[in-house]
């Protein structure tokens, strides 16, 4: 028997602006600048929980808190490379937890076709992002609204429990010093890419 096993290798980008400082007598700049931080570290999925999991990146204290927050992964691909057929991207659960135990579900039981070409996706999830992912179809690399079609997924042990937000205004005013952490798990309990 032929075993099904689909992978995610990506890269994260975390990057936070943060808020300005309150004060009278500090210079206030048209516009603060956006730091970045990125793992270049790949995630692997197959069933269950990713691997590493949950991959980290370490942001350093801006010394006031973070007014914005999206999360760009790199070369996000879900396929059957043994047979060459994607799997259905519904499996995947994507939730990113802030240092502060904050936690935003980025991905959820979105469109069910799966990755039928060998093209990758770059996709940022931003709150200010015109539309979510689909329910239905495909989707290209693009920048989307967080998206949890169907709430109530929770992710398996070390993950914070949920419920997960909605948005990535959950990070907003809070201090960005310390682990951000990345989950990704696939639904799947068994080899194959059926489910969802």
């Amino acid at each position: 028997m032929l075993r099904r096993l689909c992978l995610v290798l990506i890269v994260m980008v975390l990057a936070l602006l943060p808020a300005l400082p309150h004060s009278p007598l500090a210079p206030q700049p048209a516009q603060a600048a956006i730091t970045t931080f990125t793992s270049s570290s790949g995630i692997g999925v197959g069933r269950g929980a990713g691997n590493p999991y949950p991959p980290t990146i370490s942001v350093p204290s801006f010394d006031r808190s973070v007014m914005h927050v999206s999360m760009t992964l790199i070369g996000l691909s879900y396929r059957n490379s043994l047979v060459n057929l994607g799997c259905n991207w519904d499996l995947l659960d994507i939730m990113l937890a802030g240092p502060d135990g904050q936690r935003v579900m980025l991905m959820s039981d979105v469109a069910r076709d799966g990755n039928t070409s060998d093209s990758q996706r770059t996709l940022t999830f931003d709150d200010n992002a015109m539309t979510g992912l689909p329910t239905s179809g495909s989707f290209t690399s693009g920048t989307y609204a967080p998206t949890d079609v169907e709430p109530g997924e929770l992710m398996p042990a070390p993950a914070p429990a949920g419920p997960y937000a909605g948005g990535l205004s959950v990070f907003a005013n809070t201090d960005s010093d310390g682990l951000w952490s990345l989950y990704i798990a696939s639904e799947r309990a068994t080899n194959g890419c059926q489910g969802g």
